[in-house]
């Protein structure tokens, strides 16, 4: 299964009943458009992004969408090598995490 399916099937099973009409309407994408994408054209960036956002929005609340764009936005901002340094360390993280079944931040941390 390609991405753009995969994007397809995730969005269809959140939303299961959601009108192409609605679905234009939180993506910004024309009626027409969806039909066609919803029958195996090929999406371009702008529309993958767009299924992306509703779909995160499902899945986090307010807040977490808040900050995981804000994320995105510094990615997007970052050298190579600032990227490279931040994937060391996410992976560090993870690593802990998943060593010790803790959060690797301390919850006074997060409270500043």
């Amino acid at each position: 299964m390609n991405y753009q399916n995969s994007i397809i099937k995730n969005y269809r099973n959140n939303f299961p009943n959601r009108s192409l009409r609605v679905t234009a309407q939180e993506t910004g994408i024309n009626m027409s458009r969806l039909h066609r994408i919803f029958n195996g054209a090929e999406m371009k960036l702008q529309e993958y992004e767009a299924f992306e956002k509703c779909l995160r929005k499902q899945s986090c609340g307010g807040s977490q969408l808040k900050f995981v764009e804000r994320i995105l936005e510094g990615l997007s901002l970052m050298s190579e090598k600032e990227l490279s340094f931040f994937e060391v360390e996410i992976n560090h993280i993870v690593k802990l995490k998943q060593f010790t079944g803790e959060s690797s931040i301390g919850q006074s941390a997060l409270a500043q």
